[in-house]
């Protein structure tokens, strides 16, 4: 039997033909964007400033794969950024190790720096992650890596003594997710072998 090749809505893939068969600008029938359901009802608690929950708590702890965090750092390196390839390991103990590859020289090999996280963000009052250098005599390279950055993101320093500062609360807020960021009570983050542990509790304020 035939399968109908009628118009359903599965086959619809953004404008339809006029009956001349003709697909000028003047018979294209755009259609519109249907925003998902969950999506508008984030929007709609986001503009009443959670009005219908509040009171709420909840918790979560995401064990994250360091490879995912390696995939999502090298989708995001800009262009501009001195760095060809950047793996993220996460170890025991709150340890991580960063192997970097620089553009130029192009035959300088890649080359490892051993971290840990220093400090914990204390919400609200500082909303920073603090990684330092746990790498013995990598000082004088990191800074050599920290001079060969024309720029950085507003949320994210570096200095010569080998520690990076990350401010949280500008990167939610570079993203448009601040509204949900200062919700947050406690965010901190670890590491075990393979993994990246983030642990967040956010809480709303009760009714009035």
């Amino acid at each position: 039997m035939a399968e109908s090749r009628g118009d359903s809505p599965e086959r619809f893939t953004g404008h339809r033909l006029s009956d001349d068969g003709n697909d000028g600008p003047e018979d294209e029938q755009h259609v519109p964007v249907i925003e998902p359901w969950w999506k508008t009802l984030l929007r709609q608690l986001q503009d009443s400033r959670f009005a219908d929950i509040a009171g709420a708590e909840g918790a979560v702890k995401l064990p994250i794969a360091d490879t995912l965090v390696t995939a999502i750092v090298q989708q995001r390196l800009p262009p501009s950024f001195p760095i060809s390839e950047l793996e993220f390991h996460a170890q025991a103990d709150d340890h991580f190790i960063l192997r970097v590859k620089l553009k130029s020289p192009a035959f300088l090999p890649a080359f490892t720096i051993r971290f840990v996280i220093a400090s914990q963000p204390a919400l609200p009052e500082w909303p920073c992650l603090r990684v330092a250098l746990a790498s013995q005599g990598m000082s004088a390279l990191f800074g050599t890596l920290v001079r060969a950055f024309a720029s950085l993101p507003r949320w994210l320093r570096l200095d010569e003594a080998g520690q990076i500062t990350a401010d949280l609360g500008l990167l939610a807020a570079e993203h448009g997710l601040d509204g949900y960021f200062r919700h947050l009570a406690h965010l901190e983050v670890r590491t075990v072998p393979g993994r990246v542990l983030v642990s967040v509790r956010a809480v709303l304020e009760p009714p009035s």
